[in-house]
């Protein structure tokens, strides 16, 4: 995965978030996706990955582009 730990904090980029919610979506339905719940998962803080897509339809729309 793409996050990585800098100073003791997990540093979070954007493919990270798309790698983990592509493997939620195999286990689910897209309806079901949550841009917190995949911080959660990943480690890092709500806001960090609101950081790189505005809501769940932002990166809804980013994994129908790959």
């Amino acid at each position: 995965m793409a996050s990585r730990a800098i100073g003791g904090r997990i540093h979070l980029d954007a493919d990270a978030l798309i790698e983990r919610a592509l493997a939620a979506l195999r286990a689910m339905c897209p309806e079901s996706l949550s841009v917190r719940a995949l911080a959660d998962e990943i480690g890092v803080s709500p806001s960090a990955a609101y950081r790189h897509f505005a809501d769940r339809e932002a990166l809804l729309a980013e994994l129908a582009r790959i």
